[in-house]
């Protein structure tokens, strides 16, 4: 190994390539990280416009009437968060729907009592579905007690829950300017 004048340059080197190194890796993490909040962002603004109501307006008015509004979606849909018996679900309001519907795998995981069998007519043609009936439903203020429901065990398990007129039918529907206000008039 050199000593004395001729080291100090190479150790200089030395110092200057680890310096550089460093200099690029941090670099590197700095895209990483840029392109990370980048695809974060961009897949917050896909689910924003494909359900603008994940935390959809509610609000309880001075009479007791409880009103959630939803925006429609790109789709013209209305979609929205919401819990049945306490778990966090999609809904997809849907005034052709009888019943409330969900996939058969969202039934399991809700443990959800299994009643008789039927068939209904659905946009695929006729299915075999079972009873159920859901102890609650809520969507924002509104609160929504022994809906019946159907359980479809062709419908995929990422579809949302078809929240038919077996629930709506408790409630006012108001559609205006790619808004629907749902209302619950406090029970007399």
């Amino acid at each position: 190994p050199a000593t004395g004048p001729a080291a100090v340059p190479s150790q200089q080197q030395a110092g200057r390539r680890m310096s550089r190194k460093i200099g690029l890796g941090m670099i590197t993490v700095a895209w990483l990280m840029l392109f990370l909040m980048a695809g974060i962002a961009i897949e917050e603004w896909l689910q924003q416009r494909q359900n603008p109501n994940r935390q959809p307006d509610s609000f309880v008015g001075e009479s007791g009437e409880r009103r959630v509004i939803l925006r429609a979606n790109r789709a013209h849909q209305y979609l929205s968060r919401a819990q049945i018996n306490g778990h966090t679900v999609t809904l997809l309001v849907d005034t052709g729907a009888t019943d409330v519907v969900l996939p058969e795998t969202l039934a399991q995981r809700l443990q959800l009592p299994v009643g008789a069998s039927a068939y209904a007519i659905t946009a695929n043609g006729r299915v075999r579905i079972q009873r159920t009936t859901l102890e609650e439903i809520r969507l924002g203020s509104i609160v929504l007690r022994h809906v019946k429901a159907s359980i479809n065990p062709g419908m995929a398990d990422d579809t949302p829950v078809l929240l038919g007129m077996s629930a709506l039918s408790a409630i006012e529907l108001r559609q205006q300017n790619g808004e629907l206000h749902l209302i619950q008039r406090p029970e007399s």
